[in-house]
Parts: structure tokens; C-alpha cells; sequence
């Protein structure tokens, strides 16, 4: 349940307390300017901003965080909803709901879109759900595996969608959309660089400097990579998956 999830109560489930994670997201970032964050479901940021046990100090500091672009939010709905079985108005009403704490607490208004773990994705989505509110841009992880080989031969592994029908409404509503997770049809760090504690990736502060150099080296090699098989100019590098970050401090 949510309540399992935020608090650790269950961890048959999975190793998971949700308010670790934003208690030392928070700390982390303050310790250095540098870092950023990026958070999407309002359901769990919710609990835990109301939460008793989080201070007055603690949702000033939040607020501070968040003008310094240090703490950002994408899709911003309640929650990440589904694409094939959800009826419209659901969708509607669960991201407004997201968005409406984000502008009258915050004066935040999310601009990208954050559809990971869908397992497909819909015409609503493109046109009401994305550009309709606001979205300028839309990311997601899931992808049949038979277009995704033959985007990667193509170099089209992002681009702009529109599912407008008639001509001028197509170049007015469209948005970029690219892949997450290193364009593998998933979501998460590159392979052998997770440095969450959920993961057995060696940590890059713990080595030599001759190991420290190979390992830089297969970093820019997953980099190059993504970068043979798009466009663009630019290559989105995603750190994290489900329920990590819970001893921020090592991530980062």
C-alpha cells in the first residue's frame, strides 16, 4: 500500500521507505549548490511535505531549494498514470490535482513530461496530456522492442510528436520526446554505474586512480553510444530507479 511504501512498513514488498528518500534528498542538496534532484509523483511528495514529522524549517528549505533549480519536478500529477486502460478524464483530474498543489505552494509550473513505466503509449497522451498541458517536452522508458531496434538503426530514438490531424495544428502542438534509461527501452542509471545502495555497482569515490581511469572510460563509452543512435547534440544521462536514493549521500 502507500502508506507501507512511505513508512518501510512492508519491505517483503521491497526495500523501500519514501520518506528516506526525500529527508536526504533534501540534505544532500543543501550540502552542495551543485546538486540537483528531479521529483514527479505529488501523491508521495504530498505525504511527506504535511508530514508531523516534517518542521516548518524543513519546508522553507524545500521552497529555497526549489529557486535555486536545485529541486525540480517533472509530469507533476498525483501520480504516473497509465495510458491504455485509464479513461481521460482520470488522467485529467489526477495530473491537475498534482499541478495544483505544484502552483499554489510552490508558484511551480512542470514543463516536461515523465511517462516511464507505461507499457505503451496513447494519442491522448500526445495531444491532451502533454502538449494540452503545457508540456514542451515528453520522456518515457518503455518501448516495443521492435521499434526500439529499428529506431536505434535510424538514430531516431527521440524526435517532436504531434498527433494533431490537420496541418497548422501539427507544427503548433509539437513537443520533443525522447527515450530514458540510455535509449534501452527502460529506465535507470547506464550498466555498471548504478551508486545506489540498492545496487552492487563499486563506488568510484572507493578506487585507485588507474581503476578510477577505466572506469571513467566505459562511462564515456555508454555516452557514445547514446550518442551514435540520435541526432541530437545533446545526450540525457538518467541516474535512478524505482525507490532509490534512500541514503542519497551516496549517489551523489
Amino acid at each position: 500500500t502507500v502508506d507501507q511504501y512511505y513508512h518501510g512498513w512492508n519491505n517483503t514488498i521491497y526495500q523501500v521507505a519514501v520518506k528516506d528518500i526525500l529527508n536526504t534528498i533534501i540534505i544532500s542538496l543543501q550540502q552542495n549548490r551543485k546538486r540537483t534532484f528531479t521529483y514527479v509523483e505529488m501523491a508521495f511528495f504530498t505525504k511527506w511535505y504535511y508530514d508531523p514529522t516534517t518542521s516548518s524549517e524543513t519546508r522553507q528549505v524545500v521552497k529555497e531549494l526549489i529557486q535555486n533549480d536545485q529541486l525540480s519536478f517533472a509530469n507533476g500529477g498525483w501520480c504516473m498514470h497509465d495510458e491504455a486502460t485509464t479513461h481521460y478524464m482520470g488522467m485529467i483530474d489526477q495530473t491537475s490535482l498534482g499541478h495544483l498543489f505544484l502552483k499554489e505552494e510552490f508558484g511551480y509550473v512542470p514543463k516536461v513530461g515523465w511517462q516511464l513505466d507505461p507499457f505503451g503509449h496513447s494519442y491522448l497522451q500526445g495531444t491532451m496530456m502533454t502538449h494540452g498541458m503545457g508540456f514542451d517536452s515528453l520522456f518515457f522508458g518503455r518501448i516495443d522492442y521492435q521499434d526500439l531496434e529499428k529506431r536505434k538503426l535510424e538514430s531516431s530514438v527521440e524526435g517532436f510528436w504531434s498527433s494533431a490531424d490537420d496541418t497548422f495544428n501539427k507544427e503548433t502542438s509539437k513537443v520533443f520526446w525522447g527515450l530514458t534509461g540510455s535509449y534501452g527501452g527502460n529506465y535507470g542509471a547506464p550498466d555498471g554505474f548504478c551508486f545506489d545502495v540498492l545496487c552492487d555497482d563499486p563506488l568510484l569515490t572507493e578506487m585507485g586512480e588507474a581503476t578510477l581511469i577505466e572506469r571513467v572510460k566505459k562511462f564515456l563509452e555508454s555516452v557514445k553510444e547514446q550518442s551514435d543512435i540520435t541526432i541530437g547534440s545533446n545526450v540525457m544521462v538518467t541516474m535512478g530507479s524505482d525507490f532509490q536514493y534512500q541514503m542519497a549521500h551516496t549517489n551523489y
